[in-house]
């Protein structure tokens, strides 16, 4: 049992750093983009997939996308943010 929660363990583990470098090349892309381009896009994602990929965006590459979102997405985009930095530093 020992084993098997520690293969699961390793798998997950490898799953998640998978994940993570399939974000960072997202965010490379993004981050290439001409803000007007790449806000049109961000735009349309869905907002879990869009906070995990600007949270990870310099944030010189932020503010230009952010700027050129309607207010009201910018505005939810900012406190989803938010919420997240807050739960992840009571979380610490």
């Amino acid at each position: 049992l020992k084993q098997l929660k520690t293969r699961v363990e390793g798998l997950l583990n490898q799953h998640d750093e998978e994940q993570e470098e399939r974000l960072r090349s997202l965010v490379k892309i993004y981050e290439n983009m001409k803000p007007k381009n790449a806000a049109r896009i961000l735009a349309s994602l869905d907002s879990d997939i869009l906070l995990d990929v600007i949270e990870r965006m310099r944030e010189a590459k932020t503010a230009p996308i952010l700027a050129l979102l309607t207010p009201e997405k910018a505005q939810r985009v900012t406190v989803k943010l938010a919420e997240r930095n807050r739960f992840s530093e009571n979380s610490r």
